[in-house]
């Protein structure tokens, strides 16, 4: 149950998580043709993530940037569990488009 918890969890983060390309990856996946591809393939599917950043040691954690001079949402990591998933259904959410 433990191992699967973990799994689910990296996954999650994997999902959650905008990862920073170094300059070198980040052209050469500029410079990559998308066209029809409905699934690409990056860094042969291993993600660069720390064991550090992946350990359940202090439990679960959100992690938020804050809004630019634009006023618009930036990067949002997360190492979740159950103890952040709702129990029950939440209210709806009402915004304001920024851009």
């Amino acid at each position: 149950m433990k191992k699967a918890m973990q799994k689910l969890t990296a996954l999650l983060l994997a999902s959650a998580s905008f990862l920073v390309a170094s300059p070198a990856k980040a052209s050469s996946l500029a410079d990559r043709n998308y066209q029809g591809q409905k699934v690409i393939t990056v860094n042969q599917n291993w993600p660069t993530f720390l064991k550090k950043a992946l350990s359940t040691k202090k439990g679960s954690w959100q992690s938020y940037h804050k809004l630019d001079s634009l006023n618009r949402a930036g990067e949002a990591d997360a190492l979740l569990n159950k103890r952040l998933i709702p129990a029950k259904a939440r209210e709806p959410l009402h915004w304001n488009p920024t851009a």
